[in-house]
């Protein structure tokens, strides 16, 4: 029997198994067409990573899933600002083409206004 067959063959069941838990991560946001938009807690923030040293953003969504955001020029200039616990909206506004002819995503940053301490529980149970 080959390796990898083994390894699938398994007959433990993991039924109920990850009852109780939370997937971490749900993968990478990306934006599609002007207008998309991710909103939720800044949970952390990821520098110089990858072959290209891009920054990572991972945002924790109202339903509890975290989402990586990859970051951009322009929105690594905004993100400057922010700290982690930061409950914030990222949309995507399209392209835009750069004076040398390349193109970049823009987006626009909002960060919810603190009233009173409970702002970030109600953003988290229904935006």
């Amino acid at each position: 029997m080959e390796f990898k067959n083994i390894l699938n063959s398994s007959t433990k069941s993991t039924q109920g198994e990850d009852e109780g838990w939370v997937k971490v991560n749900e993968g990478t946001w990306i934006p599609e067409r002007p207008g998309d938009t991710i909103a939720g807690e800044l949970v952390e923030k990821k520098f110089n990573i990858g072959k290209w040293n891009h920054n990572l953003y991972v945002i924790r969504l109202s339903d509890g899933r975290c989402r990586d955001v990859w970051g951009c020029y322009r929105l690594d200039k905004k993100m400057d600002e922010v700290i982690e616990g930061t409950v914030i909206r990222i949309r995507y506004k399209g392209d835009i083409r750069k004076s040398d002819g390349e193109f970049m995503y823009d987006m626009m940053y909002l960060k919810r206004k603190k009233n009173n301490k409970n702002d970030i529980y109600q953003l988290l149970l229904g935006w």
